[in-house]
């Protein structure tokens, strides 16, 4: 394996892609009954509108209930990234780097002088979202790193890397289909 080496400095852009994924994984489920709250609310008020049943506005109080435990969660999330960004000990915009070799993840951050390292097959679980790979050490630990901090190249190792130390602690929706094991066909044929 070659030696994957990040240095870069995490924007607040970055940060905030952090948050916002860990928030909607962390409240999944709530997310998917406000998602179906609402169809089954539109469906109501539509077929109420249209005549076939009659005004049931239940799911259309439950829909309005849970839209503003979004907002306050929403507003909650904003205040916690605004208290970091204003923090004398964030990390954001201060350099640091990130190596990866002999299955051992290396984290320098020469503002504050301290140096950690961990096996990689240690970690809790990682992400490659969009612009960013999020590497958790624990539930409550995590690591950005920058896609833009990576060449392609360096980008691909990284994630096979991940792929193969990590398997189903690692997710992806992005550039490694190839890796991916084969699926079993479907029993079911498609015109």
């Amino acid at each position: 394996m070659n030696e994957i080496k990040a240095t870069y400095s995490i924007s607040s852009r970055d940060y905030h892609m952090a948050v916002y994924y860990a928030a909607t994984f962390r409240h999944r489920i709530a997310l998917k009954i406000f998602v179906i709250l609402g169809a089954a609310a539109l469906l109501c008020w539509l077929g109420s509108s249209m005549g076939f049943i009659p005004p049931f506005m239940l799911p259309a109080y439950f829909f309005l209930g849970y839209l503003i435990w979004l907002l306050f969660t929403i507003a909650g999330i904003e205040h916690g990234i605004l208290k970091y960004t204003k923090s004398k000990d964030n990390s954001l915009f201060k350099q640091m780097s990130v190596t990866f070799s002999k299955g051992i993840m290396k984290i320098d951050t020469p503002y504050n002088g301290k140096s950690s390292s961990c096996a990689i097959e240690n970690l809790a679980c990682a992400f490659e979202l969009t612009e960013i790979f999020l590497i958790y050490f624990n539930a409550e630990q995590s690591i950005i790193i920058p896609k833009r901090a990576l060449s392609g190249s360096a980008q691909s190792e990284l994630r096979s890397l991940l792929l193969n130390t990590l398997k189903d602690r690692f997710a992806s929706r992005f550039g490694y289909d190839s890796l991916l094991p084969q699926r079993k066909k479907s029993i079911f044929k498609f015109k």
